[in-house]
């Protein structure tokens, strides 16, 4: 059995966030990150994120939703893009480009609204609000990439920290 000792209850949390980059954010043991500038397209904002090793955000949660709308709104932000988009064209189903299940939303009253379009739509966010839009739409990416965990594996965040 281990035990671990430590001199004050947020040395590990304050190591992490000692840690963190200017422009980013921890949450649930992740960093995040929009740019300060709108991208000109989906597939440019995914480099974007990609060029910092992070990828854009899905959102599993209605703690890491509000998480996000608060980010967005405290940093000013209009638009965000989310890694998500159309399954196919003309569907009405939705997918999250790092395969992992879309299973949570927040749409915007009246949407997706885009469904009838001949390519498919990416997902964004506005107000906490989640709609569809053509992918060549200029956005703010909103990213994520783990982070350096300074904590042993045994020690667990607490309060979301």
């Amino acid at each position: 059995m281990h035990s671990l000792f430590f001199k004050q209850p947020n040395d590990c949390v304050d190591s992490l966030n000692k840690n963190v980059e200017d422009g980013w954010t921890v949450f649930n043991e992740h960093l995040y990150h929009i740019s300060i500038e709108r991208i000109e397209n989906f597939k440019l904002a995914q480099n974007y994120c990609e060029n910092l090793n992070a990828s854009m955000v899905s959102i599993h949660s209605q703690d890491e939703n509000t998480f996000f709308r608060n980010l967005k709104d405290g940093e000013g932000y209009s638009d965000l893009w989310l890694n998500g988009q159309q399954e196919e064209i003309y569907s009405e189903k939705f997918k999250w480009n790092d395969e992992s299940e879309f299973t949570y939303n927040n749409w915007h009253v009246g949407e997706p609204d885009q469904l009838q379009e001949d390519y498919i739509n990416c997902l964004g966010m506005y107000d906490g609000h989640w709609f569809d839009a053509n992918c060549i739409r200029r956005n703010n990416p909103l990213c994520i990439r783990s982070s350096s965990d300074p904590c042993p594996d045994e020690w667990t965040f607490y309060n979301n920290q």
